[in-house]
Formats: structure tokens, C-alpha cells, sequence
């Protein structure tokens, strides 16, 4: 995977169309961020040392080193789960192959307007929220991340009276939580377009909504779509075990995979 090299904008096109961003539902804040990520020209860790800053190259989030854009909107497992309880698709948040301004064209084409709209919110609140541990050492949960950005993004809605014009099919963002007493995990895996990799994430959520355990992993050596869901399966049943919970309804996307974990199941878990 390559990702970001340039800690400058002098590398992009000054002729490229930025109406993707600057029409979206979007607050102006947000919007800025959005556009200054896709430059790359947001202080990451990796920009500073570009610069000659003298400043550590790890990620103040989880002290893995080398933080570039990709790490802070995508690339570590915190990330992942923020984008799982998103409930915007994974595999289309997923595909990132070179750098930031493709992969927000790639999300812009493959979501409805409002949708959209969400996703950049939510590119602001992960940036937010890394300055947040950086400068006020203040540590929000992945639930606690998309709740207010969330809030701050219905706040923008109510307050613009924007009817968004989206596509025609738009993806709900509602999630029907288990029964009382129950644990609900939803999977999905995802392979890049040129089949090189693939990505995997599992979330799991009690009857009020609110996220108990999580996985993520990137895989290599497969080159199927199908084996990378039935690898998802797979990690939401291990974190299953891991946790040891008995009253489980598993939901994924694949119906193959889903069809082949009812037929060899022995345990009381729905599958849907």
C-alpha cells in the first residue's frame, strides 16, 4: 500500500475540481480539514519531522510509530472501530490506495450526499480528537468519538434546514440493536481493488448501543472477496470466544458466508 510521500501541496493539481468538498454537507471547519488532508498538509507527527521539527514519530493515540494522514483517518485500530460504528460501509471506507484526495473521491462516489457529509465530520472529529490527546492529554472511546461528532453533525443539519439532494438508493445509518442481555456483532471484510491486501473489522455492541469489544486486522495472501468476509466471520467468532459470551447474534453482508457458519454452527448464536 502506498501512501501519502509529499508533506507539501505543490504536488497537486491546481486544475482538479475541490467541489466534492467545498459543496458538501458539510460544516466549513470540517470542510477546510477535509481539503488540507487531501494536501497533505495537516501537522502530523511525519509532516513536522519533513519540516525538521523536533518532535517524536509516534502516534500520541497508540505509540505506534511513523503518524502520517493514513495512520490518524484510517490506519490504526482505533480508527477502524471509530469507522465501524460509523455504519458507513467498511468496504467502501476501506479501499484506500495512494492517498488522501483519493480516497475521499472514492467515499464521494459511493455514498449518498448526506452519507458524505458524515464521513468528512467524522474525518475532523478523528483529527480532533488526536489534538486532543496531544495537547489536553484528554482520551475519548471510539463510541465516545462518534457521539459527538455525530451530535455536532445533526447540530449542523438542524441548523443549515438542508434537505441533502443525495443518489436515489441511499444506505441507512440506523442499527437495530439485540435483545436485552444479548451481544450483537457485525463483520465485514473488504479487498483492494488491484487484490493485493485485504481488511477485516468486527464490532460488537450490547442492547443499549454501546461498543464492548472490537477487532481489526489486514490481510495478505488473499485474493478473494468471499475468503475475506469468511475471514471476518472468523475473527468475530475468536473475539466471541475471547470474551466468552453465550447470547451472540453474529451479522455480516455475505450470505454465503452466513449460510455456511448456519449449516456448521452447534452453538445457540443467530446468524443474520
Amino acid at each position: 500500500m502506498e501512501k501519502d510521500k509529499s508533506g507539501t501541496s505543490s504536488s497537486k493539481c491546481s486544475h482538479k475540481s475541490w467541489d466534492f468538498i467545498w459543496k458538501s454537507l458539510a460544516p466549513h471547519r470540517v470542510q477546510l480539514f477535509c481539503w488540507k488532508a487531501c494536501f497533505n498538509s495537516v501537522p502530523t507527527t511525519k509532516n513536522l519531522l519533513n519540516r525538521r521539527a523536533r518532535v517524536e514519530d509516534v502516534c500520541v493515540r497508540c505509540k505506534e510509530t511513523g503518524e502520517d494522514i493514513y495512520h490518524v483517518l484510517l490506519g490504526s485500530e482505533f480508527t477502524r472501530v471509530v469507522w465501524a460504528l460509523s455504519n458507513i460501509p467498511w468496504n467502501v471506507v476501506a479501499n484506500w490506495r495512494c492517498d488522501c484526495e483519493e480516497w475521499m473521491r472514492h467515499v464521494s462516489h459511493n455514498v449518498d450526499t448526506k452519507q458524505f457529509g458524515w464521513f468528512l465530520t467524522l474525518c475532523w472529529g478523528l483529527w480532533n480528537n488526536r489534538n486532543m490527546k496531544l495537547m489536553e492529554n484528554d482520551s475519548e472511546t471510539p463510541q465516545e468519538l462518534v457521539t459527538r461528532a455525530r451530535n455536532f453533525f445533526a447540530a449542523f443539519c438542524e441548523a443549515t434546514q438542508t434537505e441533502p439532494r443525495g443518489r436515489e438508493v441511499q444506505i441507512p445509518m440506523e442499527w437495530t440493536k439485540p435483545p436485552n442481555g444479548w451481544i450483537k456483532l457485525n463483520f465485514d471484510g473488504a479487498l483492494s481493488k488491484d487484490r493485493k491486501f485485504g481488511t477485516v473489522g468486527v464490532i460488537a455492541r450490547n442492547a443499549r448501543g454501546e461498543c464492548v469489544g472490537w477487532k481489526a486486522r489486514l490481510l495478505t495472501g488473499i485474493t478473494e472477496a468471499v475468503l475475506t468476509e469468511a475471514e471476518a466471520a472468523r475473527t468475530a467468532a475468536d473475539l466471541v470466544v475471547q470474551k466468552g459470551w453465550e447470547q451472540i447474534i453474529i451479522e455480516g453482508d455475505c450470505q454465503v458466508v452466513i449460510n455456511s457458519a448456519i449449516h456448521a454452527s452447534s452453538c445457540s448464536a443467530y446468524y443474520c
